[in-house]
This record gives C-alpha cells, structure tokens and sequence, in this order.
C-alpha cells in the first residue's frame, strides 16, 4: 500500500474486521515516501478514536511491514539540509518549521549531481553531436560510478539514484 497514515490505518482495521489479520494468511506492506516523527511510535493511535478501535488497530499493524528510507545522520547531510533550509527561506519565503528535509530532496540532488558528471564527460567529445547525448549513451556513462552521497556518507551509490538518473535520461 501506498497511502496516508490515516487510510493506512482504515484499511488494517477493515482487514482485521474481516479476520485476515488473525488467520496468518496475509501480510501487508506500506510504502512510506514521507516519515513523520509523531507517527512513528504508535502510528496506529488516533487521540479521538476509541480505546477499543485503538487496540484493534494496534493488533493489526502487527501484520504490516512498513519500508520506509532512512534519514541520514552524517554531518554531510545535516549541512545539506541546514543549506536547503535556508535557500527555502531566503529564496522562496518557505520554512520547514520543525519537518527535516525530505530524504528525496537528497535523492534529487545525488541523481542531478550523478547524470552532470556523466554529461561533464560526454560534451567535451563531440561538443556539436546532439545524438551523443542519447539516454542510453548517458546512462551508461552513469554505470559504476561511484561518489560520496549523503543518504549513507559511503562511495556506493543507492540503487534509487540509478533508476532515477536513468529516467531523467529517458527523455532526453
């Protein structure tokens, strides 16, 4: 599933309702694209819901897995987002409040920074040839390289940078 907390939660508690939680048979996954700190440690809990609602849903997140990406810790990525934060403000009058930068924001940026090294090396072959800037030519300059990024502050980059360098390439 990939949905807000709140239908998240509305499809557990049909799903226990009909006895699938308790039978064993069925797991459910959810596809976290944004982590919010208040919903992480009782994400089941609703303060205006019933107690009894409350612990029918904390039963049924017992089945769900949840994938969700790790914000990072590293000193490159909090200075990235301290940057990011204050380009928001300054630029566009934005202010994240207490929320971190979303960990796609970082995403974004390796992936940019990923396919301009991969143009860096093409232009100066054949500055005039537009074909040489072809997405499959791009993505293979992309293949097996590697630089510090600040999901995990290694020199391995994440599978997601490739697959989205590579659709940015698609459709050149």
């Amino acid at each position: 599933m990939c949905a807000n907390s709140t239908t998240i939660r509305e499809i557990l508690l049909a799903a226990e309702e009909l006895g699938m939680v308790d039978s064993g048979e069925y797991v459910f996954f959810s596809i976290e694209l944004s982590s919010s700190d208040n919903d992480s440690k009782e994400p089941w809990r609703i303060d205006d819901d019933t107690d009894e609602r409350n612990e029918k849903a904390r039963k049924a997140y017992q089945a769900l897995l949840t994938v969700t990406a790790r914000t990072p810790d590293n000193l490159e990525y909090l200075n990235f987002s301290r940057e990011v934060k204050s380009l928001a403000q300054r630029k566009y009058n934005f202010t994240f409040g207490n929320s971190s930068v979303s960990t796609f924001v970082t995403a974004f940026y390796d992936a940019v920074l990923l396919y301009a090294l991969a143009l860096k090396e093409i232009l100066p072959e054949e500055p005039g040839e537009v074909n040489r800037l072809e997405g499959g030519n791009m993505t293979r300059r992309m293949w097996g390289k590697s630089f510090k990024d600040f999901f995990n502050g290694s020199e391995e980059i994440c599978i997601i940078l490739f697959i989205i360098a590579a659709a940015l390439t698609m459709y050149n």
